[in-house]
């Protein structure tokens, strides 16, 4: 059993805490101009992670859409079909079987996203019904796959609130969740040799880019090199609460955040290097480089700021 969102929308928070002047409506909506996705099909380029805590998920679904785009749309049962005659797609995602394994379960899933209307009682002000920055956000050619993935997710926990990192019931991470697959998970703590080794031989057996997620440690301290100046501290950010500092190029790297592998620029033993993006993608160009930006680490740096790396063979 699984919980329609488009009813329950007075139970949603978003963290702007009304005031007697000020009042937040929500209702789902379908966007204008969306689409499935574009002429170019799924691509990790389309996820755009709010400010919900899911990048467990949303980092997945754009390494998914990186290594198996078909997976998620377009091939043999693929995790997103549709739509039917009344407009809804089916989303097919895994949960556990009670025994050890994963079972597949279907969910009817309407294109309709969440928006929000401030009223300002005070400045007499209304803003226009807009999508809210919370939930994943549509890409630049309005395609919604991510967000009704997201929307799914939300459905089969119970609401939105329940799918975040620190709340979510299903004991699976993301790329378990989208493919039924067992992931390989290590603790960068306990050596970085395996990890590293395993993920650059999967590289170069099957020659694609494998799922791959590398988490940042849960505290990262900044060094006065690594702190913002005032003028930076102004600039737009992610509004998901994460700690961060100032990485190459004085670009924001989050504390407790899984980014995911892009490219794998250096496969020499000892000196392998790792492209990795941001859920978070700026798609609209909001972050600019401040956080909504790809990085490049190296062994050294993946030591010092991360503390995990999950592969989903």
């Amino acid at each position: 059993a699984y919980t329609p969102l488009d009813d329950i929308t007075d139970n949603f928070v978003d963290g702007n805490k009304d005031r007697e002047y000020i009042t937040t409506t929500y209702k789902h909506k379908t966007l204008e101009d969306d689409q499935l996705t574009d002429d170019q099909g799924v691509n990790p380029e389309d996820v755009d992670q709010g400010a919900l805590a899911d990048c467990y998920f949303l980092s997945s679904a754009a390494s998914l859409a990186q290594f198996s785009p078909e997976t998620i749309y377009g091939g043999e049962d693929a995790i997103i079909q549709g739509p039917n005659d009344k407009g809804e797609y089916t989303v097919k995602l895994y949960i556990p079987d009670g025994k050890n394994g994963t079972q597949r379960v279907s969910l009817q899933v309407k294109p309709t996203f969440l928006t929000k209307t401030v009223i300002n009682e005070y400045l007499k002000q209304s803003d226009q019904e807009d999508p809210s920055r919370v939930l994943a956000q549509s890409s630049k050619q309005k395609e919604i796959w991510p967000q009704l993935l997201e929307k799914a997710l939300a459905e089969l926990e119970g609401s939105y609130s329940e799918i975040t990192g620190k709340k979510k019931q299903i004991p699976l991470r993301g790329s378990e969740i989208l493919t039924g697959k067992k992931a390989n998970y290590y603790k960068i703590n306990e050596g970085i040799e395996a990890p590293i080794n395993d993920l650059i031989e999967l590289y170069q057996t099957t020659d694609k880019i494998p799922m791959t997620q590398f988490g940042t440690k849960l505290n990262l301290k900044p060094t006065k090199e690594e702190t913002e100046t005032e003028t930076e501290k102004k600039l737009p950010k992610p509004a998901s609460g994460e700690a961060y500092i100032l990485y190459k190029d004085r670009i924001r790297l989050y504390a407790n955040h899984l980014y995911y592998l892009k490219d794998i620029s250096n496969t020499t033993k000892g000196a392998e290097t790792f492209l990795l993006q941001n859920p978070h993608n700026d798609t609209d160009g909001w972050l600019e480089k401040h956080g909504g930006s790809e990085i490049t680490i190296d062994r050294n740096e993946l030591e010092k700021y991360f503390r995990n790396i999950i592969i989903t063979p």
